[in-house]
């Protein structure tokens, strides 16, 4: 039943995204990208459930799953952008190596992982190579002792850019070119931070994840030892997704997507947190009024 819900929750601005912002003018593999959202979306769901569950990082209940279907509701741009849609889906596949470095088994293999699928998510949105340096906390906070697991990240790298130039050079001589533009996109200024700020989407998810994120650092104490280095992860991972939307020149909130897996489970946290049902259905309540209203 649970699952059900999400599928339609995602359906719905899905559909009106169709309905609103479908050009008919899209070839073959454009339609294939685009009706590849949903798909995708419901994926990286099922996934981050999976994460937080397995990793401990929140109890056996569904809070992490629900709400990181209503974050992503909250930005209706999400719905549009199939190279961020997956990008995500590759930064996700990342943390969860990255999240099961604390077991110490196979470190390496997972750094090499990590790196790898980062590396990956840039080639579709060149932002997401900024989650390198999650991979770098990780390492300090499990494996820093070993000189070999600095240099790991970098063969990762090598590796996937390898693959990515024979790619290019076989099938796409235009990707290349797409990257290096990408990476001239960082423009940190104030007035693009203020243009950014204009969409109520943006500023209300901006303001949850601020508020999230503070929650999470203030509540750090109170986590056990085997699961205290996953949430300072999480809050790493809340942490970069801002950092990633304010010195990137592209104003659409689409690139907030990644914070949504952190924001989910940091909700979740603090649902677990709560001890009156009341409080707990009134905040679900108040972000199903507020994805509404990113739609109206």
């Amino acid at each position: 039943m649970n699952f059900a819900i999400i599928a339609i929750l995602f359906l719905i601005p899905f559909i009106l995204t169709v309905k609103n912002h479908y050009p008919l003018d899209f070839t073959l593999s454009e339609n294939i990208a685009f009706f590849s959202i949903y798909p995708l979306l419901m994926f990286s769901s099922f996934l981050i459930d999976f994460m937080s569950k397995k990793n401990s990082l929140n109890k056996s209940d569904d809070y992490a799953l629900l709400f990181f279907t209503l974050y992503i509701c909250l930005i209706p741009d999400i719905f549009k952008n199939f190279p961020v849609v997956i990008s995500n889906l590759f930064v996700l596949f990342a943390f969860r190596r990255l999240l099961s470095i604390q077991s110490l088994i196979a470190p390496k293999q997972k750094i090499f992982d990590a790196s790898f699928w980062i590396t990956i998510a840039a080639v579709f949105h060149f932002d997401a190579l900024w989650f390198l340096l999650l991979v770098f906390v990780s390492i300090i906070i499990h494996v820093s002792n070993d000189i070999k697991n600095w240099i790991i990240p970098l063969v990762g790298v090598f590796t996937a850019a390898v693959l990515i130039l024979l790619y290019s050079f076989m099938f796409d001589s235009q990707l290349l070119e797409n990257l290096l533009k990408d990476a001239n996109s960082i423009n940190f200024n104030l007035k693009n931070i203020s243009e950014k700020l204009n969409n109520f989407s943006t500023v209300t998810f901006i303001i949850l994840a601020m508020l999230l994120l503070i929650y999470q650092i203030s509540t750090i104490g109170n986590y056990l030892t085997y699961i205290l280095n996953s949430v300072r992860k999480v809050i790493i991972f809340l942490f970069l997704t801002l950092l990633v939307y304010i010195i990137t020149d592209k104003e659409d909130g689409s690139i907030l997507l990644y914070g949504a897996a952190p924001m989910a489970i940091a909700s979740a946290n603090l649902m677990n947190s709560l001890s009156k049902k009341l409080i707990k259905e009134s905040i679900i309540m108040l972000l199903l009024v507020l994805c509404v209203m990113a739609y109206l």
